[in-house]
């Protein structure tokens, strides 16, 4: 119970702009690799290759702490916004709407979000808690991801209801039985 608690808190994301959230437990993890270096290293080779686009990507909790490395270094403008690429897949909701407005305006060029049919983890933390949301642009698959299997640019905003949000993943009362 601890760990959802933590989980559902939020933190202002002052690397970001004002009125901005993200998750503890998303910030804290991005925190403790940034400590180590990560992030330095990203602004090392920006410098070493200036031309270079910078594309940066995760899967799950990886997407998610994509998204918080993508928006601090937007935010140190070392590299115009234009030659970054964010691509996440199976990414949960990082922070509130504030964060997914930022995040929409700040990366307006290459941001895509890739879901898939009936997974789970798109859908947390659910929207009910704290106002998470997700940022534009989701594409879908509604299939099994293999080679040349078609996929949907979704243009509704928030998991568009023709997109991950069509299978209607609802956590109600009774999912806190198997926490």
């Amino acid at each position: 119970m601890r760990f959802l608690i933590r989980y559902l808190e939020k933190k202002f994301l002052r690397y970001l702009a004002m009125g901005m959230f993200v998750a503890s437990y998303f910030d804290d993890v991005f925190n403790q690799l940034d400590k180590k270096g990560v992030t330095e290293e990203i602004f090392y080779l920006i410098r070493k290759y200036p031309a270079y686009e910078l594309w940066i990507t995760g899967h799950s909790l990886g997407g998610a702490l994509a998204s918080l490395a993508a928006a601090k270094i937007v935010h140190s403008k070392a590299i115009p916004q234009e030659r970054i690429k964010l691509v996440t897949f199976g990414q949960p909701r990082t922070g509130d709407s504030g964060f997914a407005s930022g995040m929409a305006s700040s990366l307006s060029f290459y941001n895509y979000r890739v879901t898939r049919a009936r997974d789970l983890v798109v859908h947390v933390p659910p929207r009910v808690f704290q106002d998470y949301a997700h940022y534009r642009t989701e594409i879908f698959y509604d299939n099994d991801m293999k080679p040349g299997a078609k996929w949907i640019r979704c243009v509704g905003g928030d998991e568009d209801k023709n997109c991950a949000n069509k299978y209607g993943h609802v956590l109600n009362n009774k999912s806190s039985l198997f926490i």
